[in-house]
């Protein structure tokens, strides 16, 4: 839960006149996919806003920070950036109630007394800049606001504690059979009255004679709620023989539901009643968790990333008649990916050639497939003369202010590259890639600096993910290597995608012999996802190099290395029959965009569930060499030799 309460001391740039100070500020609140901002306070340095939101944080996800950017509107004009602020989720959750270990209840209030539960943490935090700003000499500005992380468990029992005191009617804090029962039937659960009286007898009261406790009927509900399904078939009376199952039809054999709505009655989400009652009971308790009536202006929500909400009007009316388009899931010229170490959503900076070959596509198929081939080729091969000529390295500061590379991780100084495909394929100090479990060979590695995809099995891969009508692993891997095919058509799949601005040199996942590797000519279609979702197979036609690694741990691994838009050279830095340890340099890409494509054998891994997410969400996940991404799955009940992470 967090409030955004307001600022201080923001600075007074000049307007557009230079005649006068503007400032109109508003927050933009990034957390994971989830992106918020606040409304605009116009002409104000001291800002109110008094918004409040709610969003859930899953375990994968307690070791993100909240990011807070400070923005000045402007109509015309580009919105200008004024400061960020950050703070730890896991500072919050730390600080969680604990429940009782008897009963599983939670403390109302606890040390403050029971209106402590409503308190919330306080934060009056600096606003800092990447770069040093003129004004940071005359103004500290401050972002306020308050902030608190409730268990699920918490807002349920509070939302069973302050709805059963509505059918106490005689203010006993104790309900009666009847009152229960009442209560019971407004929320149109379809307990039966036997469920019903053992919640008094299980504490040996009478249930038409005795009342039990509201704590008492909470850790009852809450059982019922949480224990196995039970087939109670018939069980119930003429108030409920049938129910609405998750098709819209009539199910003869229900089962008894704590609950039984079809709607929300606070936020009016249909069909709650396909869900499960523990979701749903939590649902209403979230949605009545938060105190709307002291806010007069909600929070606006469903942005993609921080970019967009921070982009002004006539830039947003470019992208709703335009080809710019901003959404997960979808073929849009701006790749969307999630940082896993901020857990941030980005966009990815595209250069002007992915659009030239996202373009190109739709010639592949048509008349003019050969010619759009011919062009791609050439424009390949100049690029590669261009960045091996020694004029080239005067594109080197360009390219690193462009993308924001960190100079302290490259190894060797810039006045040792002699070319800008040298500098492109720059070595890293050993210490910016640290690897996971260094000591564990069951934990696999990521192979290289990438947007991530991971797939369960080939087939769920080609339903999401891959749309290429002629695609297959035996197209994937070639005439010499075709035999093997069928082993790999059940096994897990991962895409590691390389970006012009990534470190292009990649390592070994596993630890393993170097087979044979096998050359294979081809295209360099872009591999950017609007690409990959295209019909044309990308990965079964561009050129590549498919080298198998045999490890103890994983059997036969399959790396297909290959070059793709504006990339032809893929050198490796391993040979055939060496012995490469999980973590070794395996070779690099020139300058473009690369692609490796591993494959897994079935019932060889076992990929994190993180990961898995968000290749059911299509959304690719930003990776680093060295950090974990999956186990050897039969190994699994032997675990753990270190802890998962993410």
């Amino acid at each position: 839960m967090l409030e955004i309460q307001g600022a201080d001391d923001l600075p007074n740039p000049v307007n557009i006149t230079r005649m006068d100070w503007d400032m109109d500020p508003f927050v933009v609140i990034s957390f994971g996919k989830k992106v918020f901002r606040t409304r605009v306070i116009r002409h104000s340095r001291d800002p109110v806003w008094d918004e409040m939101l709610l969003f859930h944080v899953r375990r994968c996800e307690t070791s993100f920070k909240v990011q807070l950017s400070v923005l000045d509107w402007d109509k015309l004009s580009s919105n200008a950036h004024i400061g960020d602020a950050y703070f730890d989720v896991n500072e919050l959750v730390r600080r969680a109630p604990q429940p009782d270990k008897d009963t599983g209840l939670y403390p109302v209030g606890g040390e403050e007394g029971e209106k402590g539960a409503e308190r919330m943490r306080e934060y009056s935090l600096p606003l800092t800049t990447a770069k040093e700003m003129r004004w940071q000499a005359r103004y500290n500005p401050i972002i306020r606001f308050r902030a608190k992380y409730q268990p699920y468990e918490v807002l349920r029992q509070r939302f069973w504690k302050q709805y059963l005191a509505q059918y106490d009617t005689n203010n006993t804090c104790a309900l009666s059979y009847v009152e229960l029962r009442t209560m019971l039937k407004s929320l149109g659960s379809t307990l039966t009255s036997t469920t019903v009286s053992s919640f008094f007898t299980r504490y040996g009261k009478h249930p038409h004679e005795d009342e039990i406790s509201i704590e008492q009927a909470v850790m009852c509900l809450e059982e019922e709620l949480g224990g196995p399904v039970r087939e109670k078939k018939k069980r119930i009376g003429g108030n409920g023989d049938t129910e609405e199952g998750e098709d819209g039809g009539l199910n003869p054999n229900p089962v008894e539901r704590v609950i039984n709505i079809k709607n929300c009655p606070l936020c009016h989400r249909l069909r709650l009643n396909s869900k499960a009652d523990m979701d749903i009971v939590t649902h209403l308790a979230v949605c009545a968790s938060g105190d709307w009536n002291k806010m007069d202006k909600i929070m606006l929500g469903n942005f993609v990333t921080a970019r967009q909400a921070q982009r002004e009007l006539y830039t947003k009316a470019l992208e709703r008649v335009g080809w710019w388009d901003n959404r997960i899931r979808e073929n849009s010229a701006n790749v969307v990916i999630q940082n896993r170490m901020t857990g941030q959503l980005e966009e990815e900076k595209t250069q002007v050639y992915d659009w030239l070959g996202i373009r190109l596509l739709g010639a592949w198929s048509g008349m003019e497939g050969g010619q759009a081939r011919r062009l791609l080729k050439s424009l390949s091969i100049k690029h590669d003369n261009k960045y091996d000529d020694p004029g080239s390295t005067k594109e080197i500061l360009a390219f690193i202010e462009f993308h924001g590379l960190k100079m302290d991780e490259i190894l060797d100084p810039l006045d040792s590259f002699k070319t800008f495909n040298q500098f492109f394929y720059r070595k890293l100090k050993p210490s910016a890639r640290p690897m996971e479990c260094p000591t564990d060979p069951y934990r696999l590695i990521s192979a290289a600096d990438c947007r991530l995809m991971t797939f369960a099995t080939v087939s769920e891969a080609t339903q999401l993910w891959i749309k290429g009508r002629e695609f297959s692993v035996a197209r994937l891997l070639g005439e010499h290597y075709k035999a093997e095919a069928e082993r790999y058509v059940g096994g897990a799949l991962a895409i590691f995608r390389l970006a012009p601005q990534d470190y292009h040199r990649f390592h070994s996942p596993v630890e393993g012999k170097v087979g044979a590797m096998i050359d294979v000519e081809g295209e360099n279609y872009t591999v950017i996802p609007q690409a990959i979702r295209s019909a044309v197979d990308v990965y079964g036609e561009n050129a590549r190099k498919i080298v198998p690694i045999d490890s103890p741990q994983f059997g036969r691994v399959f790396m297909v290395c290959m070059g793709a838009m504006m990339a032809r050279s893929i050198k490796m830095t391993v040979q055939e029959g060496e012995w490469v340890e999980r973590g070794q340099e395996f070779g690099y890409f020139a300058f473009g965009e690369s692609t490796i494509v591993i494959l897994f054998a079935k019932g060889c891994v076992e990929w994190d569930k993180d990961l898995l997410i968000n290749g059911w969400a299509l959304l690719e996940t930003l990776v680093q060499v060295g950090m974990g991404i999956g186990r050897g799955k039969q190994f699994l009940s032997a675990l753990p030799l270190c802890s998962l992470s993410m």
